[in-house]
């Protein structure tokens, strides 16, 4: 599922199947649904026009479309009942152009936009996206923030029914962060390999670097190679740290609570 590299040459690539007929069934119905709640609403307007059922001076509604922003990437600006736009703009998350070659930063800066190489940090920074009641938002859009491989990859790869999860389905947005990194995370050998180059030594606490930004590598590339218990991160991390600094903090194991355990790591850096 996750590359071509099994085809014969010149097949089609294998598309990814989610979805039972009656889910698709289910999602096309909410489609439609939305549809016609668009329909109407341009009814609505056609009828109002800048008497009843307009707005005073053309302000905008809290709970209603503007046809003179763009929100959907179909011209419609919403407000949600807190007050948050809802306005989509790709640049807000950022663009994912993977590139898991071994010297590849996790991302750069493009102007003004984020350009995410590293599919974790992609998958948290839409994630962090989704708060104020913005989850529907983004995950219906969040097609447009993908670029070159990683478009090719929704664009030849995803089966029709696989993206209407996407877009429409409650946990959409799960279901683009399991299929993101089921695609595009390091392989279990290369994952394995920068796990064991990653290190914290002396000099790195003489220089002052960040031991959080230390072990956010380490978690990543840890579950990159499968390991997805928190006791076999925080055995790794504690591993890879210097000897010397090794004494200042006590072992973790199968019953150490990572939460508190970094914590304790982070605080040990600043004291």
């Amino acid at each position: 599922m996750n590359n071509n590299g099994g085809n014969a040459a010149g097949t089609a690539p294998v598309r990814e199947h989610l979805l039972s007929p009656e889910m698709a069934t289910e999602i096309a119905v909410l489609i439609i649904r939305a549809l016609d709640e668009c329909d109407r609403y341009q009814r609505r307007q056609s009828l109002g026009g800048n008497g009843a059922g307009a707005n005073n001076g053309g302000s905008r509604e809290n709970n209603g479309f503007d046809n003179g922003n763009q929100s959907f990437g179909n011209g419609y600006d919403m407000v949600n009942a807190s007050g948050i736009s809802l306005r989509w703009n790709p640049e807000d998350i950022g663009f994912f152009e993977p590139d898991n070659s071994a010297n590849a930063e996790d991302y750069e800066y493009q102007g003004k936009a984020t350009v995410w190489r590293n599919v974790y940090l992609f998958v948290n920074a839409f994630q962090f996206n989704t708060q104020g009641g913005r989850k529907s938002i983004v995950r219906t859009n969040l097609y447009t923030c993908l670029r070159r491989v990683a478009q090719r990859w929704y664009t030849e790869e995803i089966e029709e029914t696989t993206k209407l999860a996407f877009q429409f389905a409650p946990e959409g947005v799960m279901l683009w962060a399991k299929h993101l990194v089921d695609r595009f995370k390091d392989s279990v050998p290369k994952a394995m390999k920068k796990l064991q180059d990653e290190k914290y030594t002396m000099e790195d606490a003489k220089k002052g670097r960040n031991i959080r930004g230390y072990t956010v590598m380490i978690i990543r590339y840890a579950k990159a190679a499968e390991m997805d218990k928190p006791y076999q991160q925080l055995s790794h991390i504690y591993n890879n740290l210097d000897p010397e600094l090794r004494l200042h903090i006590s072992a973790p194991d199968e019953k150490t609570l990572a939460s508190e355990w970094l914590k304790n790591l982070a605080n040990k850096q600043e004291a």
